[in-house]
């Protein structure tokens, strides 16, 4: 499953988060039928809105009710990609910022792609990464 959300933040056109996204979800979808090759298990691309506030972290985030509806069927979701802020860049210090712990760890400038998981994705987390230095879409 790979997915990206279209909504924006009140202000904001959305443009290095969320449109990067969709962009990049759309080209990858684009490249699985060019190359028409099967993928070995089922690849859903999936756009998502409501991601941001005021419905963030609410019964109503898209992607939320997507993930109680897979369960609700007893789908097994092997993994899922979130293309999310990939357009973002800034070369000077303190344009990145994180959480607590998370800043104790990532770097403070904004000039990366990060792949981030829990614990329990990290092969695919391994994977993906790998992938994505060699130019690979999908492994």
């Amino acid at each position: 499953m790979v997915s990206a959300h279209y909504d924006s933040v009140l202000g904001s056109p959305g443009a290095n988060d969320n449109g990067t996204g969709v962009a990049a979800l759309l080209a990858l979808a684009r490249h699985w039928i060019e190359v028409g090759t099967q993928p070995r298990l089922t690849l859903r691309f999936l756009l998502f809105v409501n991601e941001e506030a005021p419905f963030c972290l609410t019964n109503g985030m898209g992607s939320l009710q997507y993930a109680r509806a897979c369960r609700a069927k007893r789908e097994k979701i092997e993994g899922m990609i979130s293309l999310e802020t990939i357009g973002y860049f800034r070369s000077a210090p303190h344009t990145q910022q994180y959480p607590f712990p998370l800043g104790l760890i990532y770097p403070i400038t904004g000039n990366f792609i990060a792949f981030v998981a829990n614990f329990a994705s990290h092969r695919l987390l391994k994977r993906t990464a790998q992938a994505f230095r060699k130019g690979i879409f999908f492994l």
